[in-house]
């Protein structure tokens, strides 16, 4: 139940309790040919969707790029790119879209294209080491990492490869999966890489986020994820991370969890308007797009399109509305309205970061970063952000974490 106190304060703040799942999902204009296994982002305010597999088993080499002012999908402004496949994973590089591995109907791809905005055209780069699809892609420590995937059908790839941008190589990287998997969840925020579930000779729930540190790259478990899931679609939005829909032990899924990055948990978020696999996923700002995949009835390729716009209250834990800890960290006066102090008590030395997050997960202020020795510490906050402009009231967030270590601390801020 919400607590009379949380109540209170979504109250003063203009917040209904109705405002929680506000909305859902909401279905836009459909892709002008339907497809699953397609791979998407969001680049200058525009989402690009890249080849998939179509009806009657067509595996597409076509681009659609879908803006919001236009509001439909346009297959015209973006050339196609020189290998048709699905399964393939995308990232942004130096102002440039990565297309990397994927398959035909007929074997899995190690080639890598090259898409520049700038100058609406494509190229190849070097092939990757291993054959890969379902694989993820992504952007940390400066380098793109193509991560996971398979090589054939349960033939998992265990190795991690990165590109060499000033040699146009791809290089073994220094540090390998914990286990190996394919079509996993995964996103970067913040230089960590967080991979969720995906097929580890069967469904996983696991998950496991990696970052550089004194002694190299370490992984570190994290929650589970509520059933072992895969071959959905990923969305980022700050430090929030959706993981939509996918493949079950019982079918296709409809699910929506969020990961919140700094709480290191899952919250259940609504369900998509069907159950499906194979989606592409993307964010821009505060909405997230679901977009095409395979059909839960049929497995047929879709053109379906929807969208989820956050709500403001998604972080809130709705069985108490006070500061909660456990009690490694106290901040006082709370609620404040100049100046909170932070008293941080930590057991060991080590790195550690302190933020201050709102409740859409926004990252607010960085108020640490770096050693801590054992011992207690005092921070303090004034309210503002990173430009130093005074936020407004509310509800805030201070996340400690180290590791796998992560401490949370609730803090009210009224003017």
């Amino acid at each position: 139940m919400t607590g009379p106190i949380y109540r209170m304060i979504l109250v003063l703040l203009g917040i209904t309790v109705a405002d929680l799942w506000a909305g859902g999902w909401q279905l836009i204009s459909p892709l002008q040919t339907p497809r699953g296994g397609a791979a998407a982002i969001a680049y200058s305010d525009k989402i690009y969707v890249f080849g998939g597999k179509s009806i009657d088993n067509k595996v597409l080499n076509t681009v659609e790029l879908y803006t919001p002012e236009n509001g439909f999908w346009d297959t015209t402004a973006v050339p196609s790119f020189t290998i048709p496949r699905y399964n393939a994973s995308v990232v942004i590089y130096d102002n440039r879209i990565y297309l990397i591995g994927g398959r035909d109907e007929e074997k899995v791809f190690n080639d890598v294209e090259v898409y520049d905005p700038e100058q609406n055209m494509w190229s190849s780069v070097q092939k990757l080491r291993n054959d890969r699809e379902s694989l993820a892609a992504a952007v940390f420590n400066d380098r793109i990492y193509a991560i996971g995937g398979q090589r054939a059908d349960y033939n998992l790839v265990e190795e991690i490869e990165w590109y060499n941008y000033g040699e146009n190589d791809w290089l073994e990287a220094i540090f390998n999966l914990p286990y190996p998997r394919a079509a996993h969840f995964s996103a970067v925020v913040q230089d960590t890489f967080f991979m969720f579930g995906g097929y580890y000779y069967g469904l996983t729930k696991t998950s496991y986020k990696c970052f550089p540190g004194q002694d190299g790259y370490k992984w570190f478990p994290g929650p589970q994820m509520s059933y072992g899931r895969a071959y959905g679609a990923t969305a980022q939005t700050d430090s929030l991370i959706y993981l939509l829909g996918g493949e079950t032990s019982g079918g296709k899924t409809a699910v929506t969890e969020i990961y919140n990055v700094y709480m290191d948990s899952f919250s259940i978020g609504p369900s998509l308007t069907s159950a499906r696999s194979g989606m592409a996923g993307a964010a821009l700002g505060d909405t997230v797009f679901v977009i095409g995949g395979f059909d839960g009835i049929y497995d047929q390729p879709m053109d379906l399109v929807e969208i989820y716009i956050e709500t403001p209250t998604i972080l809130i834990n709705p069985d108490n509305g006070t500061p909660v800890s456990t009690g490694l960290i106290k901040g006082y006066p709370n609620p404040f309205n100049g100046l909170i102090t932070f008293e941080i008590s930590v057991t060991k030395s080590a790195e550690y970061r302190l933020n201050i997050f709102n409740i859409r997960g926004q990252h607010i202020k960085s108020l640490h970063s770096g050693r801590l020795n054992q011992g207690t510490h005092y921070f303090q906050w004034n309210g503002t952000g990173i430009s130093n402009q005074y936020t407004a009231s509310g509800i805030y967030v201070l996340a400690l974490n180290s590791g796998d270590y992560f401490e949370k601390y609730k803090i009210v801020y009224v003017k």
